[in-house]
């Protein structure tokens, strides 16, 4: 009989031990680790009514309360790591050991979560089988992670039909919907950009418009072309910024216009249509951001000036360029002035073809004028176009200016009876125009350069941000048969040979 009683005690402990361990991984209590412990507890309690006297005896032992204090230290250990376990699950702190940084969210993103102060809600409607589910579960809870009032949850569009018709969904367009308590948009990518993209059209209460002016030879922002906007005007959409076209020379300036952009024009203005954009500042304390391209005459130089900005009449050169395989006439821009456009921008900016733009000696009154963006030392603005033209560009000592060169500035005016808080003009000039076009816009930090410029002046500081990239994933996929192996290696097989080594050690002592 004691060697029955001993056989259930062993069985009894073992299965004690695989019960507690399933009872703390797995996410929700079911029936299998009740059952186990269950089974353990009447098996221990079968071994004390069997070896009842050997178990009197044990617990009369002195080495029974050496034994005592023992299993009170292990209590108080179980008890901290409890504590501390608990303390993590209530705070987690999350490290990314990922190699491409895939859980790791963007400045603008964190910029917007924490600026949401309401509930908002994500339904995402795909099967639990979708491949997009798993990626999205993920996604969705590092947004939540960030900022509890984001929640999400997950509908099975086969077996929830009239969810489906409620918001919309169809099998082609987009399958995640956020929804707040008075608003609703839908997102049709399933990666950061366009989710965060969908909780700032969301969450933001007033609608921007901005307006590309045309007529002068301006860049097109519906061609997909190398030379063409589409990209820019497809990003700025994106962020929840309307874009609109408008020729000044024929149309008025609407009044919902939050900004103007002039992107490369290659003709000049007419005075008339530098008077209304004049106007458009001085009375309605308007917004414009300005790109010229060198050896352009546009008619606007004049205007600029009177808000503090020279225009230089030269060509920027930077060697420096090709140990990034770019040409000496795109020079590379790594050093940003301070100011809320480049606030913690550390992503170098390539011109191609860029003149020097700099602020006057002299700020007029009122006025804040500030270098946003300059060159590297190796650079210089070159005046002889000739030599440009022949390929023989040097530089000159009195006639070429050297290196660090500004290249893009921000301007702010109050009104001269504006009250404190009310708006002021604000303008942004780029020396170059090429760098935010289709084919430059995505290197390394061009579209998020102009993004922030067209957020500035549009009043939209809280979205000046680093935004989402594209990043290739790393990950482990296994098996349904690896997966088991790994699960019941973890699960049972570890406990299991501790306990084996407990049992050997117990028995060696004992033997001693």
């Amino acid at each position: 009989m004691n060697r029955i009683g001993n056989i259930l005690g062993i069985v009894g402990l073992f299965g004690l031990v695989i019960g507690m361990f399933l009872l703390l991984i797995q996410p929700e209590i079911n029936a299998v680790p009740i059952v186990v412990l269950s089974a353990s507890a009447l098996f221990i309690i079968a071994y004390v009514i069997i070896n009842f006297k050997d178990v009197k005896g044990f617990f009369s032992a002195r080495s029974t309360r050496y034994g005592t204090n023992m299993v009170i230290t292990i209590l108080v250990m179980i008890g901290i790591i409890a504590i501390i376990n608990y303390i993590v699950v209530r705070h987690p702190y999350k490290i990314d050991l990922n190699q491409d940084k895939i859980y790791t969210l963007s400045d603008q993103t964190l910029k917007v979560l924490k600026n949401i102060k309401s509930e908002i809600r994500a339904y995402a409607f795909y099967p639990p089988d979708a491949p997009e589910t798993e990626k999205l579960r993920d996604l969705f809870e590092n947004y939540k992670y960030y900022n509890s009032l984001f929640t999400y949850e997950f509908i099975d569009p086969v077996k929830n039909p009239e969810k489906v018709n409620a918001f919309g969904i169809t099998s082609t367009g987009p399958r995640i919907v956020l929804k707040s308590a008075d608003k609703e948009t839908k997102v049709k990518d399933t990666n950061e950009e366009g989710l965060t993209n969908g909780l700032i059209a969301i969450t933001k209460a007033e609608k921007k418009k901005v307006y590309f002016i045309t007529g002068h030879g301006e860049w097109d922002i519906d061609s997909k072309e190398e030379t063409g906007y589409a990209l820019t005007a497809e990003s700025i959409k994106k962020e929840g910024i309307e874009v609109g076209k408008l020729n000044v020379g024929i149309e008025q300036i609407p009044q919902d216009a939050s900004a103007l952009i002039i992107a490369g024009p290659k003709k000049m203005y007419l005075p008339e249509e530098v008077k209304a954009i004049s106007n458009y500042l001085t009375e309605r304390m308007g917004r414009l951001i300005v790109m010229l391209e060198p050896e352009i005459k546009t008619g606007l130089e004049g205007m600029l000036l009177e808000y503090g900005v020279n225009l230089g009449n030269d060509f920027i050169v930077d060697p420096m360029s090709r140990a990034f395989g770019m040409g000496a006439s795109i020079p590379l821009v790594a050093q940003y002035g301070d100011h809320e456009i480049t606030k913690g921008f550390d992503s170098a900016t390539f011109f191609p073809t860029a003149r020097s733009v700099t602020p006057v000696k002299t700020t007029p009154p009122g006025m804040s004028v500030k270098t946003i963006a300059s060159t590297t030392p190796s650079s210089w603005a070159e005046t002889d176009f000739e030599s440009i033209k022949r390929g023989e560009v040097s530089f000159n000592e009195g006639s070429d200016t050297k290196g660090p060169i500004s290249i893009a500035v921000a301007i702010s005016k109050k009104h001269a009876s504006a009250s404190e808080g009310s708006p002021d003009i604000r303008i942004v000039v780029f020396g170059d125009s090429e760098f935010a076009n289709n084919k430059f816009r995505p290197y390394s930090g061009n579209g998020d350069l102009f993004n922030n410029a067209v957020n500035w002046v549009s009043q939209r500081e809280d979205l000046i941000s680093i935004r989402p990239k594209k990043r290739a994933a790393s990950r482990v996929f296994l098996t349904q048969k690896e997966a088991n192996i790994v699960k019941y290696v973890t699960m049972i097989g570890i406990p299991l040979i501790f306990f084996a080594g407990a049992v050997v050690l117990t028995v060696n002592r004992r033997k001693k």
